[in-house]
């Protein structure tokens, strides 16, 4: 064993060092090693195994692993770092434990009462001598809650699991039943509340691992979920798992080990291995990916492999672009249907021209053949075609550069109805009224409360019920009840009328509607 130690040591091949440490239970020696190396998660577990509290508290905050850190703290009774470190993760009851080991019973009250958990609060004010409010604090509880509290004190998991159901407090039922160890029971009762971290320990309790796995990404707690896919050898799930985290290494070569060329091979782009990525395009027969890499890797002899397993098209495309022929090129794209790099160098084509204006609407329109609507409107617009840049805004729901658009091609139809998506109303009404859309205009001048403009739509429609209506929003009451008189709209007629204080006309009104009660009860007021 001291000559492998001493050989590794000189080879710096730490890992091996500590597996061998950790074989003779040498824990803390194993720890350096593993710091060594890199690996803080295996360090601070056997930090822990060594106690050395210190040691494994800094490796543990290092990773962002606030659960191990503040279960470290209760070990070493810092019941004030392990509350705090407990809020970080809002796990609210336990902070509030172990600010009650700590002594801090103020702060512990704050907890309780922000939980409605009044026995606690209660118990929290009896402890800081407030015995009014201790008082005022028991009122709150009910008896199923003060029954749960003496059966926790007792012990009696399943009586104190009863009383929390009957007080409604979920949370500390399934503690109870965890007590109980009904660990399934507790999963599934925690996934009903969205605790997913507490659902995933639950189903790690019964060793249900692709369970707790599934849990752990719900809350997107990844690199609790990684150890179990590892563990299962689900290499699809730890690959997407990986992907979560960023780890781009890893994810590319679980997707290799799956044969998964194109994941694998846009894993590797993600940090710039741009031969790895071609090379497992190229096991995918995904010649295109691969043509994009050793493009940008300028291995030419590479390039004209891929593109001659494109076909002819894709190879004619390629000797064009050695000397420069863009616009020839994206033809032969278009060709054989390469649409991502017909619209490329159709724009090269035009950026080498700029007289060529022609060659961005082709550039737009390979845009569009891929549905890639922004780029194609931006194109559109270099080309000065706004009516298609138009119509490409609209297709990706950019309201206001389609506005613009229309507002230039002179499209008013257009621009009423890009304007009444973005609720402008004012502006469409106005493009509906230059188009003679009077009915249209009307609308939208009420929808921007533009009372006196929806007036004159409506007076020219002869539109006499939206005439009235719009008369009574700007309080033009006398010409309102006119226009409801003429309508035969007795009762609105009337009230138009009352709202001038006119009790006669209003009372003849009614008559005529045949509402005798309301005339009865103005013919009352105007004699009194």
């Amino acid at each position: 064993m001291k000559l492998a130690i001493k050989m590794w040591t000189k080879l710096g091949q730490w890992k091996k060092i500590a597996l061998i440490w950790e074989e003779l239970n040498q824990w803390e020696k194993a720890g350096n090693c593993w710091q060594k190396d890199g690996n803080i998660e295996r360090a601070a577990n056997c930090w822990q195994k060594a106690q050395k509290w210190t040691e494994a508290q800094k490796c543990w905050e290092e990773l962002g692993n606030w659960r191990e850190l503040a279960l470290s703290y209760e070990h070493e009774e810092k019941w004030i770092s392990a509350a705090q470190t407990w809020l970080k993760i809002t796990e609210m009851e336990k902070a509030a434990l172990c600010y009650q080991k700590g002594n801090q019973w103020d702060l512990a009250e704050s907890i309780w009462q922000e939980l409605g958990y009044w026995g606690f609060v209660a118990i929290a004010l009896q402890q800081q001598n407030k015995w009014e409010e201790a008082a005022q604090a028991w009122s709150k509880t009910n008896p199923n809650e003060l029954q749960g509290l003496c059966y926790e004190q007792s012990e009696k998991w399943d009586q104190a699991e009863k009383a929390w159901l009957e007080a409604k407090n979920w949370y500390r039922s399934i503690l109870a039943c965890e007590k109980q160890g009904k660990w399934q029971e507790a999963a599934e009762s925690w996934e009903n509340l969205g605790e997913w971290q507490k659902a995933g320990e639950a189903w790690e309790n019964i060793n249900q691992l692709e369970k707790a796995a599934l849990c752990f990404e719900e809350g997107e707690l990844w690199h609790l979920a990684q150890k179990h896919w590892q563990t299962l050898q689900k290499s699809d799930r730890l690959a997407e798992n990986l992907e979560k985290q960023e780890k781009w290494q890893e994810s590319a070569q679980e997707w290799e080990k799956l044969q998964e060329w194109e994941k694998a091979g846009k894993a590797w782009q993600q940090i710039g291995e741009k031969e790895k990525a071609a090379l497992c395009f190229e096991n995918g027969e995904l010649w295109h990916l691969a043509e994009d890499c050793w493009q940008e890797l300028e291995n030419w002899e590479k390039l004209e492999y891929v593109c001659k397993k494109q076909g002819s098209w894709q190879k004619a495309a390629l000797d064009w672009l050695k000397v420069n022929q863009f616009e020839k090129a994206a033809l032969c794209y278009e060709q054989c249907d390469n649409w991502q790099k017909a619209a490329q160098y159709w724009a090269r084509a035009a950026q080498q021209n700029p007289s060529g204006v022609q060659n961005w609407e082709k550039s737009a329109n390979a845009y569009e053949q891929l549905q890639q609507w922004e780029k194609a409107a931006e194109n559109y617009l270099k080309a000065g075609n706004h009516e298609k840049a138009g119509f490409c805004y609209e297709k990706c729901k950019h309201w206001e550069k389609a506005e613009e658009c229309w507002r230039k091609s002179w499209k008013w139809e257009k621009l009423a109805l890009v304007c009444e998506h973005q609720q402008k109303w004012e502006e469409a009404g106005k493009a509906w009224f230059s188009i003679k859309e009077i009915e249209k205009a009307g609308f939208c001048y009420e929808k921007a409360e533009n009372w006196q403009k929806a007036e004159d739509c409506w007076r020219q429609l002869s539109n006499w019920q939206r005439l009235a209506m719009v008369c009574e929003n700007q309080q033009q009451w006398e010409e309102a009840a006119q226009l409801w008189q003429f309508l035969s709209e007795w009762q609105k007629a009337a009230l138009a009328c009352l709202k001038m204080d006119d009790l006669e006309t209003a009372i003849k009104y009614y008559e005529k509607g045949g509402y005798t009660q309301e005339a009865e009860i103005c013919r009352q007021k105007l004699n009194s």
